[in-house]
């Protein structure tokens, strides 16, 4: 039987089928390219991927969707695509990006060197975004899509095709296709009817009927709409102060503000074991999906806290004025937008620290390049950025890259990752593990759940933590790793009468949802007395995972592969497990022990818990994490948020007697080291890069 030649279609439109994919492959099987072809399709209508199907049998080429699970989806070596691109991948394709002619010539033009300009360009460059085109890691893990679909079908002719569309890096995306055994042949991009119209037009024309568009009302197509943020504003005023505003702290809302208990999560957490004043402090609003409602207006109210409203696109990607898009060159036009974007959003963040007098500005936002630009707008007004580690990872990418005055971390290992990272941090604080102040706050609320499954007849008790997951399984992981997982442990619950079950999961409003028919397992269980789910919090779920690892015999969380949440059960004592549910060996995690610590699958681990429960004394070893919790904690007192908290009271005091902010940066590093020891603090300084920054200015 004769192989077929692979062929995949990123995006297939009847334009780019007829006009370009098609002809090209008549054109191929005439000038040689016999056999049997099968063009892959990756998105498409149901329309337009039956006319194919129906007009390739001319060119004999079967058109049929690419049928997948992004889980399978793995090199030679058995490791995910999608996190070899994310943490190994990326370095190669920014390599070759920040050496293009394009690139290194905008920077110049910007004469950027005293701003984040050129690491804003790099993090916009690096980010994650699986659902859009246009991001270079999304086609990168499409490339290897084609070079995994040849390896799955065994023995296929000649090297497979990728009809991509044209977009912006295409050529580095080609010689990084071509290092990966892939062939990309670009197609023209799909039809945008606004940037049709705008193309048309004269600059006036163009800039009026952008102008309407962007004025649309909210239900018009995105394609036409989305308008440039609106200037900053804020709450109204209240009588919190007279004269002068003091220089004050600003706090990035993430989503829970809970002022009231400290053992919940917040987003001012730090506030709670420091000297900082509520009344200096005023929290952004800035992320749709966590906005300034009547309920947290209330809430801060109480506590006299000052809020500092932004429209909800500030954090997005703006369009650019009409004359951009007459630049010539998608790369150069690509940067354009982007530069503009930067400036644009630049001004909107500045008139927000003057406003309010900010001149301290912390966040855990780290994930995108707007703390870029936040850094610059408050440097421009006499401040300083600070921010903080808010979750574990294992490997270091230009995807994790940070540019802060100050960032708060766990531990001295984390500067390792900065700098394979390519962060610029000014100084380094160490604080260890920033929620183990929650540990003792919480064993009396854990006392009382294990004592109501003690009551109901359990006498071992299990806690699983759920890392949350995603329905779409092309893109993401998918709900089925959680389900199985659930229905495994509920099953255990509901057959073993002396088992009982301590759930945390990471979004508690999504939990039923995400289980689907095991949600029917779910109710069974916690009708026994012997299940109880920690559901307070929404969307994001309040309680941290130590609150049920501290109610439990065992604590096992279901996903290494984001093991943040699992590094707390283990600090609290109680021993961890970690379910590599994913299947990601290269985690550094693995050094603590497989059978031991790190588990592959529910069926090996549950066996180790038992012989754990039936062993007097229990299985040596089993859930102890040791001295490498260390790496995660090297103070393990529950002081870490309070060191954190002290050390922004230094800065923001250091700021208000109008010292400069290099005195206060090095006065505060000072104090610290003198309290904490001088290997907690490390001072790296701009000038002392490493890696990729090297090239990111020329």
């Amino acid at each position: 039987m004769k192989h077929s030649r692979i062929v995949l279609i990123e995006h297939l439109t009847l334009r780019n089928w007829f006009c370009s994919i098609l002809p090209d492959l008549i054109s191929r099987r005439v000038h040689g390219q016999r056999g049997p072809v099968v063009c892959y399709i990756l998105e498409s209508s149901r329309l337009v991927l039956g006319v194919a199907a129906l007009t390739g049998r001319v060119a004999g080429v079967r058109a049929k969707w690419l049928d997948y699970r992004l889980l399978d989806v793995r090199d030679e070596r058995g490791l995910l695509l999608r996190e070899r691109i994310r943490w190994q991948d990326m370095d190669e394709i920014m390599a070759l990006v920040v050496e293009t002619p394009e690139y290194r010539e905008s920077l110049r033009a910007e004469g950027s060197s005293g701003t984040r300009l050129g690491f804003y360009l790099s993090r916009v460059l690096a980010s994650d975004g699986v659902l859009r085109r246009d991001v270079i890691s999304r086609s990168a893990l499409v490339i290897q899509l084609a070079a995994w679909k040849v390896r799955q079908e065994g023995g296929t002719p000649g090297v497979p095709l990728l009809y991509m569309e044209r977009r912006p890096w295409l050529e580095v995306l080609m010689r990084y296709a071509a290092r990966h055994g892939v062939e990309v042949i670009p197609v023209p991009a799909s039809f945008s009817l606004r940037s049709f119209l705008l193309g048309s037009l004269n600059p006036r024309q163009a800039h009026i009927l952008k102008w309407l568009l962007d004025h649309l009302p909210a239900w018009v197509p995105g394609s036409l709409g989305h308008g440039l943020p609106r200037p900053v504003f804020r709450a109204p005023d209240r009588p919190f102060s007279t004269g002068p505003l003091p220089a004050r702290l600003g706090i990035e809302f993430g989503g829970q503000l809970n002022l009231e208990d400290p053992r919940l999560h917040s987003d001012l957490f730090f506030m709670f074991p420091s000297d900082l004043k509520k009344e200096d402090m005023v929290v952004t609003f800035a992320f749709p999906k966590a906005p300034f409602d009547v309920e947290r207006e209330r809430e801060l109210n109480q506590k006299g806290i000052r809020a500092a409203v932004l429209q909800s696109n500030v954090r997005s990607v703006t369009r650019a004025p009409a004359s951009i898009s007459r630049v010539q060159g998608l790369e150069r036009r690509w940067l354009a937008e982007r530069i503009h974007n930067y400036k644009l959003q630049g001004d909107a963040w500045k008139r927000l620290f003057e406003e309010e007098n900010i001149r301290l500005f912390v966040t855990w936002f780290i994930y995108d390049e707007i703390h870029c630009i936040i850094r610059d707008a408050v440097r421009e007004c006499g401040g300083l950025l600070a921010t903080y580690q808010r979750a574990y990872e294992d490997h270091a990418s230009p995807q994790t890259g940070v540019s802060t005055d100050i960032f708060f971390g766990y531990s001295n290992a984390s500067v390792e990752g900065d700098a394979r990272a390519y962060s610029e941090i000014e100084y380094f604080v160490t604080t260890g593990y920033l929620g183990d102040f929650r540990f003792p706050l919480l064993r009396e609320e854990a006392r009382a759940v294990r004592a109501r499954l003690h009551q109901s007849g359990a006498t071992r008790i299990l806690a699983y933590l759920d890392e949350n997951s995603t329905g779409n399984e092309r893109w993401h992981y998918g709900h089925g790793m959680t389900r199985n997982n659930y229905a495994f442990l509920l099953e255990k619950v509901l057959t073993d009468s002396h088992l009982g079950l301590v759930i945390k999961p990471k979004a508690t409003s999504t939990l039923r949802n995400r289980l689907g028919p095991v949600a029917d397992l779910l109710d069974r269980a916690k009708a026994t007395g012997r299940c109880y789910v920690f559901e307070k919090g929404g969307r994001h779920g309040a309680y941290p995972p130590c609150a049920a690892a501290l109610a439990a015999d065992v604590c096992v969380h279901g996903h290494l592969l984001a093991g943040t949440a699992g590094i707390e059960s283990a600090l609290t004592g109680v021993p961890t497990l970690l379910l590599d549910s994913e299947g990601w060996p290269v985690s550094p995690l693995y050094q603590l022990g497989v059978g031991r610590v790190v588990f592959k699958d529910m069926e090996s681990l549950w066996k180790r818990c038992v012989d754990h429960w039936n062993v007097p004394g229990g299985v040596p070893g089993l859930g102890d994490w040791g001295s490498y919790l260390d790496r995660f904690d090297p103070f393990r007192d529950g002081r870490a948020a309070e060191r954190m908290g002290t050390y922004l009271y230094w800065v923001l005091e250091g700021l208000r007697l109008g010292s400069a902010r290099e005195t206060v940066l090095a006065d505060a590093a000072e104090r610290y080291a003198a309290v904490w020891g001088r290997d907690k603090i490390i001072c790296r300084g701009e000038a002392r890069r490493t890696g990729l920054r090297e090239a990111v200015v020329p």
